[in-house]
C-alpha cells in the first residue's frame, strides 16, 4: 500500500535520493581512481572472486561495491555470506547506477583486455596488466562522468512545485493553510511511489468563516 505524503515530505524524499546518488557517484569515482592492478578491478566488481573458504579476508576485498549498492538502494547493509549469494543484490534493481556500473565495468574489463592483448608492442605481462588497468580506469571514469541524476520527470518537477493562492485578498487563515501545505507535514495530499507522482490534489479550497477580509 502506498502512503500519501505532504509536499514537503515528497521534496525531502527526492532531496535524499539526489544526495545518495551524488554520494554514490563520488565513491565510485574515488574507487576507480584507486585502481592500479587487475586484481583491484576484480575485487571492486566482485567478479570471479574465490569465496570457497568463506574467509573474512576474502569478503573484505570484495564488499565495497555491496556496501555502496545498499546505500544506493536506501537499504540497511547486510554483510556478504556464502550462503546468501554474493551477487543477488546487484539484480534487485538492474537500472540502479551501482548495478549498471558493475555491468559496465565487467564489460569494459573484458573488451579492454582483448584490445590490449592484441595491441602490438605489449608483450611483457607486467606491461600488459598495467595497460589494462590504466585503460579500464579511463573508460570507467568517462562512464561515471556521463551519468545523470536518477530522478524521474515527476521528481524533477515536484522539486519546484508550490501551492499558490488564487484569490487577491487572502485571509490570515488562508495564508496559514498555504504555509502549512508548502512547508509542513500536516496535509498528506500527494501519492508518491517509485519515483512517480500518481495522484496529487491540484485545487484546494479553504472555507474561512471568520469575518476577516484582508
Amino acid at each position: 500500500m502506498t502512503d500519501y505524503l505532504s509536499l514537503d515530505g515528497v521534496k525531502k524524499v527526492v532531496s535524499d535520493k539526489e544526495t545518495r546518488f551524488n554520494s554514490v557517484i563520488n565513491q565510485l569515482t574515488k574507487a576507480v581512481k584507486s585502481v592500479h592492478r587487475i586484481d583491484e578491478i576484480t575485487n571492486l566488481l566482485d567478479y570471479k572472486a574465490n569465496l570457497k573458504d568463506n574467509s573474512n579476508a576474502e569478503f573484505d576485498r570484495i564488499k565495497f561495491l555491496h556496501e555502496i549498492q545498499y546505500e544506493s538502494l536506501n537499504k540497511r547493509y547486510e554483510p556478504i555470506t556464502q550462503r546468501s549469494g554474493r551477487m543477488s543484490v546487484f539484480f534487485e534493481n538492474k537500472e540502479d547506477v551501482v548495478s549498471r556500473f558493475r555491468a559496465a565495468g565487467i564489460e569494459k574489463y573484458r573488451t579492454t583486455t582483448v584490445e590490449v592483448v592484441q595491441s602490438p608492442g605489449e608483450e611483457r605481462k607486467p606491461e600488459i596488466w598495467r595497460e589494462i588497468s590504466k585503460s579500464w580506469s579511463k573508460k570507467m571514469l568517462e562512464w561515471l562522468d556521463n551519468q545523470e541524476g536518477n530522478l524521474s520527470h515527476d521528481e524533477n518537477a515536484i522539486k519546484n512545485l508550490d501551492f499558490k493562492i488564487l484569490n487577491d485578498n487572502p485571509s490570515s487563515f488562508t495564508k496559514e493553510v498555504l504555509k502549512s501545505l508548502n512547508e509542513d507535514d500536516d496535509f498528506k495530499v500527494i501519492r508518491y511511489h517509485n519515483g512517480q507522482v500518481d495522484e496529487a490534489v491540484q485545487n484546494i479550497i479553504t472555507i474561512d468563516l471568520s469575518e476577516e477580509t484582508n
